[in-house]
C-alpha cells in the first residue's frame, strides 16, 4: 500500500502527523512523495482546506482519500460538511 501524506503547516498538525507517519511506516505502509504513485492520500488539515486540495490536485478524485480532521464546534458549517463529504473516510 502506497500512501501520500499531506500535512498542514500548523505546528500541532505536523507534530501529530509525524507520529502517524511513524506508525504507518512501522505497520509496513510505503510513504511516497509523489501523489501520482499513491493508492491512498491522507490529508491532515482543517476541513475548510479540503476544497483547495481537490482544486489543486484533480488526481485526488482518482485516489482513496482520508481526511484527518478535528473540529471543535457544536454545529458544522454547511461548506465544511460538503468538503468532508468529498473524502472516502474521516479520521478524527
Amino acid at each position: 500500500m502506497k500512501i501520500h501524506y499531506i500535512t498542514a503547516a500548523y505546528q500541532s498538525h505536523r507534530r501529530a502527523a509525524s507520529d502517524y507517519i511513524a506508525a504507518l511506516t512501522a505497520a509496513g505502509a510505503q510513504l511516497v512523495e509523489n501523489l501520482a504513485e499513491a493508492d491512498i492520500v491522507i490529508i491532515h488539515d482543517e476541513p475548510a482546506t479540503l476544497p483547495y486540495y481537490y482544486q489543486s490536485w484533480p488526481a485526488l478524485r482518482q485516489r482513496y482519500v482520508i481526511a484527518y480532521a478535528v473540529c471543535e464546534t457544536t454545529v458544522m458549517a454547511p461548506d465544511r460538511l460538503r468538503a468532508l463529504g468529498e473524502v472516502d473516510e474521516i479520521w478524527t
